[in-house]
């Protein structure tokens, strides 16, 4: 990924994956460790692309637009695929057509990430287990990926 905030961001979490699988904890603690781990994701693609948002405009624009997305980048929402969507075609139909080539299970299972999210952050208990937790997130990083690929190039 040529956004090293972003990269920084994503190798945590796989780093943090590892460790939770290399300790042998019972099923009640990794049922608390891939809800911990479902929030932590959730933060990363927020902050990821936020990050490369702001890379490439740093790249493109003036320092007043530069500042200006910024500022409203504070203000996102935890990141849903519509969301992921509707912001590329924001910047370009073209990127949004390349992004529209992933699977669709990569959009779904960052949807699944962030109705997750949403559902622990407001105390819903939600059955949600550590393999799942890994596959929405080795899925959807994808998305995140793609994304860094479509605004910062190779």
């Amino acid at each position: 990924m040529k956004c090293q905030e972003a990269n920084n961001l994503l190798l945590g979490i796989d780093s943090m994956i590892r460790d939770i699988k290399a300790s042998s904890q019972p099923p009640t603690i990794q049922s608390y460790l891939a809800k911990y781990l479902i929030v932590a994701v959730s933060s990363a693609y927020q902050e990821s692309l936020k990050q490369i948002i702001l890379q490439y405009t740093s790249n493109v624009s003036t320092n007043e637009l530069h500042s200006f997305v910024g500022g409203t980048l504070e203000r996102t929402p935890n990141p849903s695929a519509k969301y992921v969507k509707e912001t590329i075609k924001n910047f370009s139909p073209k990127w949004h057509r390349a992004l529209l080539r992933l699977k669709i299970d990569r959009f779904n299972d960052m949807d699944s990430i962030n109705s997750l999210r949403n559902s622990i952050a407001h105390g819903t208990q939600v059955p949600v287990t550590l393999n799942d937790a890994v596959k929405y997130y080795k899925s959807s990083k994808k998305i995140i990926e793609k994304v860094d690929l479509l605004l910062l190039g190779r």
